[in-house]
């Protein structure tokens, strides 16, 4: 997230605007800030890394067959 904290700075209203923006501006605002970091989330979690991630847990593992980890283990 730390190559939007540049865009996040200068959406930032100053103090009076803050005092003056109702309930609903905020939520728009807090619900863009929310789906731009899954959006980034999305983007760094690559499908492939997720299932990386599930198979190099012991148990992903263990529920392989030979021929699935020989493969495995061959990248």
């Amino acid at each position: 997230m730390n190559d939007r904290i540049g865009i996040e700075k200068q959406s930032q209203p100053g103090p009076v605007a803050r005092k003056e923006a109702t309930g609903v501006f905020e939520q728009i605002e807090a619900f863009e800030q929310i789906e731009g970091n899954i959006i980034a989330n999305m983007a760094r979690n690559s499908a492939r890394t997720q299932v990386r991630a599930r198979e190099h847990t012991l148990k992903g593992l263990l529920r392989m067959g030979r021929r699935q980890l020989r493969r495995y283990f061959k990248k």
